[in-house]
């Protein structure tokens, strides 16, 4: 299993390559505002010297937050995590241990995977991760690729969000499951706070008819998710 040493090296030479710097005027430090990279173009950056097959399975979305070389390390280094984990739960559900798959694989044509069982991998991610991934119905998650990806993107969803209620409500830990109120005892001012803070952090208007139907973490992460792929 890579460490984040290794990936640290690895990301540091990916981003000197697309530059063609040395090495050595970059650390783990160096923010991409210094490099003159925009976080939007970070898939590239990362993807430039692999082969189609080998390509990091990144969502752009969850990338533009990126400042630092440390930020996108720590992003690859959760991509690959979660890459493995997926292709466990897939593996499992579909007993086919021992065979290559790689992510442009179609989970139905390729795999022979049926309607129950990619609804049943939806649920195992979400039971064993503690996640909450909204169904996104067959014709947006037709690959090995695209699964993985809707993953990642969830999975870094709820990460912001959970630190955004963590910094408000000075929680020692937040699961998508907690209830704001009865939960975590956050009362109307706070509610309000948080929902400020999401809409800036992911750029989104929530509307007030909206918020009667979110009393969850697990709530706020669907409607960001929704809202961002709509």
């Amino acid at each position: 299993m890579e460490t984040f040493g290794d990936v640290s090296r690895e990301v540091i030479n990916l981003i000197a390559n697309y530059l063609n710097i040395d090495t050595r005027k970059i650390s783990i430090d160096t923010s991409f505002k210094d490099l003159n990279i925009d976080p939007s173009n970070l898939d590239v950056v990362i993807n430039r010297s692999y082969s189609k097959e080998k390509r990091m399975l990144v969502f752009q979305e969850s990338m533009i937050y990126l400042k630092t070389v440390r930020d996108l390390v720590s992003y690859v280094l959760s991509v690959k995590k979660a890459y493995r984990k997926v292709m466990e739960v897939i593996l499992a559900q579909l007993g086919i241990g021992g065979k290559m798959i790689i992510p442009n694989h179609s989970l139905v044509d390729d795999l022979k995977a049926s309607l129950d069982d990619i609804e049943i991998i939806f649920c195992n991610l979400q039971k064993e991760y503690g996640l909450v991934m909204p169904p996104m119905g067959t014709g947006h998650i037709c690959t090995v690729g695209d699964l993985i990806r809707y993953f990642i993107f969830v999975k870094e969803i709820s990460k912001e969000t959970t630190q955004i209620v963590l910094q408000h409500l000075k929680c020692r830990e937040v699961s998508c499951g907690d209830s704001l109120r009865d939960d975590l005892g956050a009362n109307s001012v706070d509610i309000i706070s948080i929902f400020d803070d999401i809409e800036e952090k992911f750029n989104l208007i929530i509307f007030e008819e909206s918020l009667k139907d979110m009393h969850t973490v697990g709530d706020i992460v669907k409607c960001i998710v929704c809202a961002k792929l709509s």
